[in-house]
This record gives structure tokens, C-alpha cells and sequence, in this order.
């Protein structure tokens, strides 16, 4: 269990600390007397520290902050995609790569030292492209829709630092529900995933793996894991269920990118994730 109030202490400014301070009165009886010798010990990138650190017990620190120290990076999600990466359902991501390879006989591209995917066509090597959600051990915070408390409808996120976020995939603000009447909040304008910052983000994501393709070689399988829909509940299987499935998926990225999006059939990213334990 991560000691939240420690993690956003290593990781703060120092005008941010100095607010933190004002918050906390006695912050060395707060991490136990240890505040002094816990922040010397601050890693490189984020740092993540075990509660057993508060008691003295460092054993194991630099392997959490090895792990923890990957890049983080937005992504963002409808609420039905959110909805399915909560409910374990959504492993992965297709996002089309800005810089398509000139010619249509490209090769698969391979990854080079430098970070950068290569296509090759014709004895020619395109310059690389890295992929803008990272790699492997990076970490990914989830942008979605949602609605902050009444009262800061005229503020930008940015200027909001005290506030209960309602996240309007679930209608849930962390473990309370605004509808049932414990919390009193009244929540205020719509605000589009593409403006929320980190700050407010619930959901974190660990890349397992990056690759390119090509979206027409999409199978069933990732097509389950993207979370569009699986077979549960149905009785249709075998190769008609595959076209059924197919179908859906090409109604769902049409939505997002464009009629003929579809049949473009353009490179893109697949990222494969997992759910951060809270």
C-alpha cells in the first residue's frame, strides 16, 4: 500500500510543498519523524515508496523506484471504452500513426536502438517515428470525460485545486456516488476528456507492449481485448460470430475516425496495457 501523502510530497515543487506544509502542521510527526531521510532518498522520475519506509524500514526501496520511474503519458478514452478498461475488459488500443510510410509496398517496420520504428521499401529506409505513448514499462494516466463542483464552472482545470471529481463513465467520484445522497456536492458543466490534467486522473495504465500493423490485421481476439464486445452472452460462434465481431469494430472506428476510416486501412500503434492495481 502506497502512502499517498508521501508519494505527492517527493514528487511536489517547492511552492507546492510549501502549500503541503501549510495543510499539514506537524508533517515530521506525520512520516514519523523520518521526512528528513526519506526525501534524500528520492529517485529520478516518479517515486513510489512503501509505508514501511515511514517505520525506518528502506529494504526494497530502490526496486520500487527502479519499477516506478517509466514515463507517464495521456491517453484518452470514451466512457464506454472506460467503462470496459474498469471492468477488465479493455487490454488494448489501436491509435493511428500520424506519419504513414510514402509508399503503399512498405514493409512491417522494426524497432531501432534509438526508440524509432523504420519502415523499408525499395532499398529504402523511412526516417523513424517513436511511438507518443511510450514503451514498455511506461505508464499511461486515462483522460475522460467529467464534471468538477459547481462553483468552478468559470475556472480552467488548472486553477482548481480543491475539488470532487465526478467521473461521468460510472457517475462515481473515487468510492462515493453523487446520487445516493451522502455527499451533497452539486456538480457542475461538462468537461471534455481532452482538458483533464493528471491531477485529476483516477485511472493509471502499465504498457506490457508496443507494435505496429496494419488495421485490417486486427483478429478476433484483440478485437475482444479492444472491449468492443465478446462472444459472452451469445450464441453465435465459429466463423459467423468472427464477421459479427469484425463488424462491430469497424462500426465502432468509423465512429471515432471517420466513415471510411475503415477502409483506409491505415498503420497504427497497438498498445497493450494493464490495469494499475489502486
Amino acid at each position: 500500500m502506497v502512502n499517498k501523502f508521501l508519494v505527492d510530497w517527493l514528487t511536489a515543487s517547492n511552492h507546492a510543498r510549501n502549500e503541503m506544509l501549510v495543510e499539514t502542521e506537524y508533517i515530521d510527526e506525520y512520516l514519523n519523524d523520518n521526512a528528513e531521510e526519506i526525501i534524500k532518498r528520492e529517485c529520478v522520475g516518479e517515486v513510489m515508496l512503501l509505508d514501511e519506509a515511514l517505520d525506518g524500514d528502506y529494504a526494497g526501496i530502490e526496486q520500487v523506484c527502479e519499477k516506478k520511474k517509466g514515463k507517464e503519458r495521456p491517453i484518452l478514452f470514451s466512457c464506454e471504452m472506460v467503462k470496459a478498461i474498469l471492468a477488465g475488459r479493455k487490454t488494448m488500443s489501436r491509435r493511428i500513426i500520424k506519419e504513414q510510410p510514402k509508399s503503399e509496398f512498405a514493409e512491417s517496420p522494426k524497432i531501432y536502438a534509438d526508440g524509432k520504428w523504420k519502415w523499408h521499401y525499395e532499398g529504402a529506409c523511412q526516417d523513424g517515428v517513436k511511438c507518443p505513448y511510450g514503451k514498455k514499462g511506461d505508464r499511461l494516466y486515462v483522460k475522460e470525460a467529467y464534471r468538477l463542483e459547481h462553483a468552478f464552472d468559470d475556472d480552467k482545470p488548472s486553477e482548481v485545486y480543491y475539488s470532487p471529481v465526478l467521473y461521468l463513465a460510472d457517475n462515481s467520484v473515487g468510492n462515493m456516488t453523487p446520487t445516493d445522497g451522502t455527499n451533497g456536492f452539486v456538480y457542475g458543466r461538462y468537461r471534455h476528456a481532452r482538458f483533464m490534467p493528471k491531477k485529476f486522473a483516477r485511472i493509471w495504465l502499465e504498457i506490457t507492449n508496443v507494435r505496429v500493423e496494419r488495421l485490417h490485421e486486427i483478429t478476433t481476439q484483440d478485437i475482444t481485448d479492444e472491449g468492443v464486445m465478446s462472444n459472452k452472452g451469445y450464441r453465435t460462434r465459429g466463423k459467423r460470430w468472427d464477421a459479427f465481431q469484425r463488424i462491430a469494430f469497424q462500426a465502432v472506428w468509423g465512429s471515432i475516425h471517420g466513415q471510411n476510416a475503415w477502409e483506409i486501412n491505415p498503420w497504427v500503434w497497438v498498445v497493450e496495457f494493464k490495469l494499475e492495481d489502486k
